[in-house]
């Protein structure tokens, strides 16, 4: 199915599709010199079109290919892309040439059962809704009459089940006044991930602009780690206006009047727009910081989870932290840091016990 690359020589996109012949046999093909990845993917997909009519005899895993490539590839990040390919990858690697029209329950159960093994819920919930995707636009064109991904269990390994790592508030405290005292790029950045929950991509696209009184806006991401262009955000919700405090306020005017030439227009990226620093340098200073410290090494994601916990042990409301954090839904809050929840939920306990036994006791000496 079509894909779609940009060429770092040339500066422009081309793309790769597949055409049938008559007896049915692929090849590839590639057309390069595209303005836009838009205008590249386009290209491919009308070309397949062409070539290769969509029916149920048609194998699973080319129809979850195509699908991915016409419904998803352009309304995705790279990051999220990659893991499509490999999943598609794999569902070739199972169902081989399966026609779409006989996959079962069973053998889709089986697949998601093997997904499963040494890894924890989230992957395979993921897996399972990808592909899930997919077989709804099956049935919706009356490619299939029964849906193979009905009443499936999710079978996944609880000793995978992964708990979100994150800084405790000291260290955390720790790490705050480390990335204060050293004004660099690399520090700033991680400086903002603390004390607003950025992604990292979206610390990259950070402009100027978008810091102004006690406001920051999440406007835009950036791809960091393949085409380094600008993307509208992992989510709608992604776009936001989170409030930010003075001292935070005043750290990135200092930064601001440092490195301004440098990076006339946005924080972190040149004239080119191209990283002043790249993700991989950002990483191994943070984790070189966290052993001068002798602390854990969280990871830089880790940065977005600690500001996340303290917001939650701080007792604010979860439905502003899912805003200010820009999840989808406050159900993807809930999701992602239930063990977080469930920890502070314990302490309200505990605070509510020594509050009525202090009450009782009080009563007691009337």
């Amino acid at each position: 199915m079509a894909s779609v690359n940009k060429d770092p020589k040339t500066n422009k996109w081309y793309v790769r599709y597949n055409v049938y012949d008559n007896k049915g046999n692929r090849h590839q093909k590639m057309k390069k010199g595209f303005k836009s990845k838009k205008e590249a993917q386009i290209y491919g997909t009308k070309q397949e079109e062409i070539t290769y009519d969509i029916n149920a005899d048609m194998p699973f895993a080319d129809y979850f290919e195509k699908w991915f490539y016409t419904y998803k590839e352009t309304m995705i990040t790279d990051k999220v892309i990659k893991e499509y390919k490999h999943l598609i990858k794999l569902v070739h690697e199972y169902f081989g040439n399966l026609p779409l029209k006989l996959l079962t329950r069973q053998r889709y159960q089986t697949f998601i059962n093997i997904r499963g093994k040494n890894r924890a819920r989230n992957t395979v919930e993921k897996t399972h809704f990808r592909l899930k995707q997919a077989i709804q636009m099956a049935l919706a064109d009356n490619l299939i009459q029964v849906d193979p991904t009905f009443n499936v269990v999710i079978s996944y390994d609880n000793d995978q089940q992964s708990r979100i790592k994150a800084w405790n508030i000291h260290d955390g405290e720790l790490l705050t006044k480390a990335f204060q005292d050293e004004l660099t790029p690399r520090s700033t950045a991680l400086y903002i991930a603390i004390n607003t929950g950025l992604r990292l991509g979206e610390i990259y696209g950070l402009s100027w602009d978008d810091i102004h009184g006690n406001v920051l806006e999440v406007n835009r991401g950036y791809d960091y780690t393949a085409s380094k262009t600008f993307t509208a955000g992992k989510t709608k919700t992604s776009i936001r206006k989170i409030k930010i405090t003075d001292t935070f306020k005043k750290h990135i005017f200092e930064y601001k009047l440092k490195f301004q030439s440098q990076s006339p227009k946005f924080l972190f990226l040149d004239k080119f727009e191209n990283p002043v620093i790249t993700d991989t340098a950002i990483r191994k200073y943070l984790k070189k910081l966290c052993e001068s410290l002798s602390i854990e090494f969280c990871g830089i994601h880790g940065l977005r989870h600690t500001h996340c916990s303290y917001l939650i042990y701080n007792g604010i409301d979860i439905n502003y932290i899912s805003k200010r954090l820009g999840h989808a839904s406050t159900i993807e809050t809930l999701k992602t840091y239930a063990h977080i929840l469930n920890e502070f939920k314990q302490q309200q306990d505990t605070k509510v016990i020594e509050i009525l036994e202090n009450t009782e006791q009080h009563v007691n000496t009337m």
